[in-house]
C-alpha cells in the first residue's frame, strides 16, 4: 500500500535515524497486515481455511517476509548510517521509476514470481 515506503524518506527528511524508522514502520505493518488478512477473511475477500490456494499463498509470502526482514536487519545493523540512507533513497526513486514504466502490464500468476517478489519486497522492508 505504500505506507513504510511514503514514510521512511519522510522520517529521514524530518532528521530521524534509519535504525529508529525500520523498527516502528515494521511493528506497525505486522499490526496492519494482521487485521487486514482477518477483516479480508471476515468479509469473503480471502479464505484462509486449511485446504485453500489464499492460505498457501499467504504462508508463501510470510515465509519470505520473515527471511527478507531478518537478512535486512542483519545488513542494517552492519552498515553504516550513510548507506542504508543511500539505499532508502535509490530505492525511493526506483520504485516510482517501475511504477510509470509498467502502469499498464498485465502479469500471469506464477510461485517463482511470488517468491522473487515476496523476497525482495521483505528485504526493502
Amino acid at each position: 500500500m505504500g505506507y513504510g515506503t511514503t514514510l521512511t524518506p519522510l522520517l529521514l527528511i524530518m532528521g530521524y535515524n534509519p535504525l529508529q524508522i525500520v523498527p516502528a514502520i515494521l511493528l506497525s505493518e505486522l499490526i496492519t497486515g494482521l487485521s487486514a488478512a482477518f477483516f479480508h477473511h471476515k468479509f469473503k475477500n480471502s479464505n484462509f481455511k486449511i485446504g485453500n490456494p489464499d492460505l498457501k499463498l499467504a504462508i508463501v509470502m510470510a515465509g519470505c517476509s520473515i527471511f527478507g526482514v531478518l537478512a535486512a536487519v542483519f545488513i542494517a545493523l552492519n552498515l553504516p548510517v550513510f548507506y542504508v540512507k543511500l539505499y532508502i533513497g535509490l530505492l525511493v526513486f526506483s520504485m516510482g521509476v517501475l511504477i510509470l514504466v509498467t502502469l499498464n502490464c498485465k502479469y500471469k500468476f506464477s510461485w517463482g514470481k511470488i517468491v522473487s517478489i515476496g523476497l525482495l519486497v521483505a528485504f526493502n522492508k
